[in-house]
């Protein structure tokens, strides 16, 4: 069982799984015993309310980014960090690319590509999101367009061929 009780919460030692319901949010040491030799220390979380992820409306399924142009703070999903506070993790984001613990990205993808990145909050909460970074559009000048070879003749324009 517990050397280090925490208030309302027990092991059930046939299943091993942590079970109760504990007043008061915070991180709590507990030590178990395994065996009269054998003891594992643990860190407990209580979370006053679960942490969530939660992706803002415009971004549906795909987040699209342009290759060699930058993102500055983005705002991506709403995050709700809990008490005591998770934090933020992303795997598999574009190289040049990050994301605060707000939800929001920043930086200037440096390769395009298909990424698919998983959002950690701690270790109870995930979310998968679909990055695609793609060739930058580039705004072409306005050039008048060609005359044909018809319309040089008609003007007296000898043709160099």
């Amino acid at each position: 069982w517990y050397q280090r009780r925490v208030h309302g919460v027990r092991i059930c030692p046939m299943q091993g799984k942590i079970m109760g319901t504990c007043g008061k949010p915070g991180t709590y040491a507990a030590t178990v015993l395994i065996s009269p030799n054998r003891a594992k220390d643990l860190n407990i979380v209580v979370y006053e309310r679960l942490p969530s992820i939660s992706l803002m409306p415009q971004v549906g399924d795909v987040v699209e980014l342009e290759y060699d142009k930058p993102v500055a703070n983005r705002k991506l999903c709403d995050i709700f960090h809990g008490k005591p506070a998770a934090t933020l993790q992303a795997e598999g984001l574009p190289m040049g690319i990050s994301i605060n613990g707000y939800g929001e990205v920043t930086g200037y993808p440096m390769k395009t590509g298909s990424f698919n990145v998983l959002l950690r909050l701690g270790a109870l909460v995930s979310k998968r999101i679909h990055f695609l970074v793609r060739e930058a559009t580039r705004d072409l000048p306005d050039f008048a367009a060609p005359r044909i070879a018809g319309d040089r003749q008609a003007r007296g324009i000898r043709s160099a061929v």
